[in-house]
């Protein structure tokens, strides 16, 4: 009997689950959502992914730019993904600093951030005084997504790769079986 697996909650991450546990054929996925798809938290995300480095979060934001390009190439449903990259601000010495060493740890990854004086980053904001800033590290890797869009094509692809999905199917409990 092949494994049952269920997920609770039809957000952007649940619908990633349910996409990622299809599509590795781990069992038979079943996604629950008590409302609508998208209709809990995910709605009145602002969908913003940035890069920072250090610790696990280098890592799952660096997979999450892929998996967004994969499952709107996979399902042909846009996610709304639009990189438009970042400006950090540092106001004193302490920050430009910490800025720094976010670039020597880009600059190792082979990622093109770079340090910005405030005039500079000026250039990149239309709305930043530049003379209000000592400096500025601009990230490349930073971008915003459609958080209805993305549920779509997760959706979609959990669909695809043989997932169930049932919506107005509210869980009240959950009983597991050895």
């Amino acid at each position: 009997m092949p494994r049952r697996i269920v997920v609770v909650g039809g957000g952007a991450v649940g619908c990633s689950i349910a996409w990622h546990l299809a599509a590795r054929r781990l069992g038979e996925v079943t996604l629950l959502e008590r409302d609508r798809l998208g209709s809990g938290t995910t709605w009145h995300s602002a969908g913003n992914l940035i890069w920072r480095p250090g610790g696990s979060h280098d890592a799952m934001v660096l997979y999450a730019f892929d998996a967004i390009e994969r499952v709107a190439r996979e399902t042909g449903q846009e996610t709304g993904w639009t990189w438009t990259g970042r400006l950090f601000l540092a106001h004193g010495a302490d920050a430009i600093a910490g800025l720094e060493t976010y670039q020597r740890q880009a600059a190792d990854r082979d990622i093109a951030s770079r340090m910005l004086t405030g005039a500079e980053a000026a250039t990149m904001h239309p709305l930043l005084d530049g003379g209000a800033i000592a400096a500025a590290w601009f990230n490349p890797l930073a971008g915003r997504v459609n958080p209805a869009d993305l549920v779509a094509a997760y959706a979609r692809a959990a669909r695809n790769a043989g997932a169930a999905i049932r919506e107005q199917c509210g869980v009240i409990g959950i009983r597991t079986r050895a």
